[in-house]
């Protein structure tokens, strides 16, 4: 079964470029102006789609909720985590202008939005898709009010089981939305390699066949997406920065603008390099195959009527006679003219 789904006018999926999403998320430090030129960066740099995270701090933490160990280099002695995502809040008015400037730019905005307030407002302004960060993998109220807006929907697996998947996707699929994407993900920032677990790509694969299979990453270096687009993700989810020095708590793990470019080339390259699967030579091959390849050759000369044993053959470059698989049939023919020390024998020269 090929697994495609449409983005805006894109279809994505098997046999089709892999799909960058540039996750900007909270690098923009909530700054409007800092938004716009990760926009245009993106779009610079060959991402498919610019990505943001909506939210209103006050309504989805607590003021004691806890932190992670990548947050918490950033906080200080006396911060906390809702003090900090209280300043990389945009306001809710920001949106309709990045996205009308992401247009004007050419590029496809979405966003992972973190309540029903911000679930409207980026369906009115038309997005392509929406995402499901991985800590609502279990809000399956969310979900389902997400897939009753009939748009495609991105969901990212981090933390979650193949049981809560399954979850989720039942709750999606229950609203008649089957236009999903999974994002195999490691929610940490950055994760040990050893914890990054590609081979679960395969396993989402298997267990939803119908479905669209990607990742969402969040190592250091372009190295793993790539590995994880040739295991079969077919969208990458790469955080994106305009400079790791950057005071953020995503942004020394993401990737700057020549990174993503990289990526961008390599994803392209590995894309072609995936071929159709058909085991068969190329047409350059077939000129190389030619020169590479052996023939049933003459290893002394011999005249006229001569009847070939093996040692007056031996099997030498190039390949435009005989093959050495036939050489069996070649040992006992007599020669019908005389022929010199590496000739290389055709049919035609035999009895």
């Amino acid at each position: 079964m090929v697994r495609t789904i449409k983005f805006g006018n894109r279809l994505v999926g098997e046999g089709q470029p892999v799909y960058l999403v540039a996750e900007a998320g909270i690098n923009h430090n909530g700054d409007v102006g800092l938004a716009r030129q990760l926009i245009a960066a993106a779009h610079k740099v060959g991402a498919d789609a610019v990505k943001f995270q909506s939210f209103e701090t006050d309504r989805f933490i607590c003021r004691s909720a806890l932190s992670a160990p990548h947050v918490d280099r950033e906080l200080g002695v006396d911060g906390t985590f809702y003090d900090l995502l209280k300043k990389l809040e945009l306001p809710p008015d920001a949106y309709p202008e990045l996205h009308a400037y992401a247009q004007q730019v050419g590029i496809p905005m979405a966003s992972s939005p973190f309540d029903e307030r911000y679930v409207d407002l980026l369906d009115r302004l038309d997005v392509p898709f929406f995402k499901v960060a991985s800590m609502d993998l279990d809000n399956l109220d969310f979900i389902r009010y997400v897939a009753r807006k009939k748009r495609p929907m991105v969901i990212s697996t981090g933390m979650g089981t193949l049981a809560e998947v399954a979850e989720a996707v039942e709750a999606a699929r229950g609203t008649g939305n089957h236009d999903l994407v999974l994002l195999h993900c490691t929610s940490q920032y950055p994760p040990d390699p050893s914890d990054v677990n590609l081979r679960a790509i395969q396993t989402l694969q298997s267990a939803f066949p119908d479905l669209v299979v990607g990742y969402s990453d969040h190592t250091v270096g372009v190295h793993v997406p790539l590995a994880a687009a040739a295991l079969g993700a077919v969208v990458i989810e790469k955080h994106f920065t305009l400079d790791k020095k950057m005071p953020g708590p995503d942004q020394k793990g993401s990737a700057d603008p020549q990174e993503m470019i990289t990526l961008r080339a390599h994803l392209d390259d590995l894309a072609r390099a995936r071929g159709t699967g058909i085991k068969m030579p190329t047409g350059g091959e077939e000129m190389v195959k030619k020169a590479f390849r052996r023939s049933v050759v003459m290893a002394k000369a011999c005249a006229k009527g001569h009847a070939l044993t093996r040692d007056d053959v031996a099997l030498m470059r190039p390949g435009t006679g005989i093959s050495p698989k036939y050489v069996d049939l070649v040992i006992g023919r007599r020669l019908r003219l005389d022929v010199q020390s590496q000739h290389i024998l055709s049919w035609g020269d035999l009895e």
